[in-house]
């Protein structure tokens, strides 16, 4: 038996953007760039079996965290 889905949020600030990374079969890397606040996510993750190219939500700014 599988889990449901649950969406939650959005949070944070009015700014930015939606998005949504569709189905995937796994993710293998999550990098997050943050200084006092997180400003972005580089998520790299696995569909179908292949591997996918990084994909990044925000920006690159200040330090990153893997």
């Amino acid at each position: 038996m599988q889990a449901k889905v649950v969406k939650e949020g959005p949070w944070g600030a009015n700014a930015g953007n939606a998005f949504d990374t569709g189905r995937v079969d796994r993710f293998t890397k999550v990098k997050i760039y943050h200084g006092d606040v997180i400003y972005g996510l580089e998520l790299t993750f696995v569909v179908g079996g292949k591997p996918q190219p990084p994909m990044l939500i925000g920006t690159k700014k200040r330090a990153s965290q893997e």
